[in-house]
């Protein structure tokens, strides 16, 4: 059986604020525990291992990166999913997610949720990839 094609990219440009599309700030909190198994708004099953996320505006399939406004740490996420449903939080993002901006202990962070043009434009050039995560040195595409 032949191995999926792996490629290591150069991560997009850190885009410059006037390319910047949606800055939104609030309250975001991670979900996992009793989603597993169930499908997101786009359709895909939800799971913990994916650097994804839940909002109610921005359309499925839209980059968008979150920092966690008490200690700096970010992450890009795809949104695949709608809510968050409770009052007064902007996003709700993965277990993945929430590790890597260090929230996971408190359920909850002040972030800021930034939508790049940049971002967008190399989402779609990896057409026929599938984003995974950043490791530091690129992001990790599997061909579909």
């Amino acid at each position: 059986m032949p191995t999926p094609a792996v490629a290591i990219v150069a991560p997009p440009p850190v885009a410059e604020k006037k390319d910047t599309a949606f800055t939104e700030s609030g309250v975001a909190s991670w979900y996992a525990k009793s989603r597993k198994l169930k499908r997101t708004a786009s359709g895909e099953k939800m799971t913990n291992d994916e650097l994804t996320a839940a909002h109610p505006s921005l359309p499925l399939g839209t980059v968008a990166r979150v920092t966690n406004l008490d200690n700096g740490l970010s992450v890009i996420v795809r949104i695949n999913d709608r809510g968050p449903f409770k009052k007064n939080r902007v996003i709700d993002v993965s277990k993945l997610a929430a590790t890597r901006l260090g929230m996971t202990g408190a359920g909850i962070a002040q972030v800021r949720v930034d939508v790049y043009v940049a971002d967008q434009l190399a989402v779609r050039d990896f057409n026929g990839f599938a984003l995974s995560l950043y490791t530091g040195k690129g992001y990790v595409l599997t061909q579909r």
